[in-house]
């Protein structure tokens, strides 16, 4: 069966999902991206999921490391998905950011964060 792309884009943005950004530090480079594949999986134990496309650019980083953050944005924050969206290198440098009690990477403001350990 064929499906026509435009079609599915279209089907998908009727579903509402919530935006993410994914981040994470490996030696001295901090890549992070805008990510909606996101869900919680279990509560006991505590499992979420990311999907990330194999084509990323923070890709490579984020596999190489065992923890990273998640900081779950909320709807005026669509400047910020955007930033994070770009394959711009320095992403965090553009805005107020924090680190986690693990020290991942975070972004200042969202809704909630996560510290998560793969």
């Amino acid at each position: 069966m064929s499906v026509d792309p435009q079609e599915l884009r279209r089907i998908g943005g009727h579903f509402a999902t919530g935006v993410t950004v994914v981040a994470a530090e490996v030696e001295d480079r901090t890549c992070a991206l805008t990510v909606n594949a996101f869900m919680t999986v279990s509560l006991e134990p505590p499992l979420v999921l990311v999907s990330i496309g194999k084509a990323s650019r923070s890709l490579p980083c984020l596999e190489r490391t065992e923890r990273f953050g998640i900081s779950v944005l909320d709807e005026e924050q669509q400047e910020v998905a955007a930033i994070f969206a770009t394959k711009d290198d320095q992403k965090f440098a553009r805005l107020a950011n924090l680190r986690g009690s693990t020290g991942v990477p975070l972004v200042e403001g969202a809704t909630a964060h996560l510290e998560c350990r793969v």
